[in-house]
């Protein structure tokens, strides 16, 4: 019988053992998806800072791997943050205004800001932090975000937005369902660990993201 020395005496020396051990040593500690909570209080925050020009934000929420329990150690935290919607035509309008008045000083044509706009509005709100780090705009993605490195956590970070002038955008389907598949969430977990290590784990430079597995 060939078993791993690092494989329990008591777990059978079969493939899905291994795989459930691995699973069980990669998703994150209590102490990091605490941390992970914060570093989503944070984003919110800086956004909320910016509610002249972004209008009401309703929220900031964990979605992705981490929310349907499908994350790794390494996993990047995925944040979407939700906007109010305009009140009216006019709000609009005076909500663009003051958006172009503040970062130009010229006259503004009267259409509001999209998701693209707002996410550089807290691109240069989160440029002001020390936490924040390598922070970039992917704004010609097919869903814009904003990506960085987060100092405190040590996560990788990407910000999205929903609602607002643009609309809200639909749901995206939930995995948590399939974690009661016996099985279904240590395979995942492995193949994730395989596609980041040979760097085919980002869907933005054509790679396999969670959903597609």
């Amino acid at each position: 019988e060939v078993r791993p020395a690092w494989l329990p005496a008591d777990v059978p020396p079969t493939l899905h053992a291994e795989l459930v051990a691995l699973a069980d040593a990669v998703v994150p500690s209590a102490s990091e998806r605490a941390a992970r909570a914060a570093l989503a209080t944070r984003v919110g925050d800086v956004a909320k800072s910016q509610s002249e020009l972004l209008g009401a934000i309703l929220g900031v929420h964990i979605y992705g791997s981490e929310a349907t329990g499908l994350a790794t150690f390494a996993s990047d935290v995925d944040l979407r943050l939700e906007l109010g919607p305009a009140a009216s035509d006019s709000a609009r309008r005076a909500e663009r205004l003051r958006y172009l008045r503040r970062e130009a000083g010229s006259e503004a044509p009267q259409a509001a800001p999209g998701h693209r706009e707002a996410l550089r509005t807290v691109q240069r709100a989160l440029q002001r932090h020390r936490w924040v780090h390598r922070l970039e705009a992917k704004l010609s993605a097919r869903v814009p975000i904003l990506s960085f490195l987060d100092r405190v956590s040590g996560a990788a970070v990407d910000v999205s937005i929903t609602g607002g002038i643009d609309g809200a955008q639909p749901p995206e389907p939930s995995l948590q369902c399939y974690c009661e598949v016996d099985g279904f969430k240590p395979l995942l977990l492995a193949l994730k660990l395989l596609t980041a290590q040979h760097g085919l784990d980002k869907p933005f430079t054509g790679g396999v993201g969670s959903f597609k597995l």
